[in-house]
């Protein structure tokens, strides 16, 4: 049973890790860009076209991608100050299930290192795949220049302390923005 939770928590765990992956228009000169601002009034983009569960959740991108940015130099300004950048954001879920099965065995009788192997142990977890993706548009030449994306399965932590759980999606998004 110790081995089972362990291989279960390892499993998990990888689940856990954000892995971003990152698209941009290498001919842009991005340390030419001072000031950004919000796409639009309404910066969500829902995928599966459901309103999010938590209505909370476009002021928490705004505030953890603000924050971020600013860490990073660039200053907000309102949409009609004419912004370098607008950023907007694409958020999505899927449900999922995760299927583990190993061998099970039991040691024949009257052998006694003898394993004898027979069935399997089948293990299902269900778990929900939280997605977001950033989109960095240039105005003056009103295209797209950046897109980043992560993805992972979210936990009822995750739910718990949604601000936390954006802030860390969007500073593993922007952490190679702007690319060198």
């Amino acid at each position: 049973m110790r081995k089972l939770l362990v291989v279960a928590s390892l499993l998990l765990a990888g689940c856990s890790s954000l892995n971003p992956i990152i698209d941009y228009d290498a001919s842009v000169d991005f340390s030419r860009f001072r000031t950004f601002s919000w796409i639009a009034e309404r910066t969500v983009i829902v995928a599966s076209g459901r309103p999010p569960a938590n209505p909370m959740i476009e002021r928490h991108l705004k505030e953890a991608t603000r924050a971020t940015l600013e860490d990073k130099g660039f200053a907000f300004v309102e949409p009609s100050d004419r912004p370098d950048f607008v950023v907007a954001f694409t958020i999505g879920s899927r449900e999922g299930v995760r299927v583990t099965s190993y061998p099970s065995h039991s040691m024949a009788r009257g052998r006694a290192w003898s394993p004898h192997w027979g069935g399997a142990h089948v293990l299902t977890h269900r778990y929900t795949e939280g997605q977001l993706a950033i989109d960095i548009l240039e105005v003056a030449l009103a295209r797209p220049i950046w897109h980043g994306t992560a993805e992972r399965a979210i936990t009822t932590g995750d739910r718990e302390n949604m601000s936390e759980t954006v802030s860390e999606f969007v500073k593993a998004i922007l952490a190679k923005f702007p690319p060198k």
